[in-house]
């Protein structure tokens, strides 16, 4: 199971290492680094707010910090790229990304999919007001 905890542990690294590469692409550039600063500040504020509130935990559940940044940077590369194709391959990897967390007993799928449900808006509503006031 070591090898795939290593697989887990690099996924978020890896997604981190290509949105900075597209940061560095893009011609809006402080646009697209605000966009992401957006995207950590709703994992980890939702990861703040949960802590306090406990609001998973009232279902029984786990929010998953591994999964909001992971989701928020794929909707940040999704939103850059703008390739189907791309968009599809990050959205599966996601997907065995999921079902890696719940083998390795890090987090069941209800952790993932209840925390990706309640990332997903919040990091597309920054994104059309950051685009809309950002320039």
């Amino acid at each position: 199971m070591k090898p795939l905890a290593i697989i887990c542990d690099l996924y978020n690294p890896a997604l981190l290492i290509i949105s900075v590469l597209l940061i560095y692409k893009q011609k809006a550039r402080f646009q697209s680094i605000v966009f992401f600063l957006w995207v950590i500040i709703v994992a980890y504020g939702l990861m703040f707010v949960d802590i306090q509130l406990g609001l998973w935990k009232m279902f029984s559940l786990d929010y998953s910090t591994h999964t909001a940044t992971a989701v928020g940077m794929i909707v940040f590369i999704g939103v850059l790229v703008k390739a189907p194709i791309r968009i599809a391959v990050l959205v599966f990897s996601l997907v065995l990304y999921a079902v890696l967390m719940k083998v390795l007993g890090y987090h069941g799928y209800w952790d993932v999919i209840t925390t990706t449900v309640v990332v997903v808006p919040l990091v597309l509503i920054g994104f059309t007001l950051i685009k809309k006031s950002v320039r």
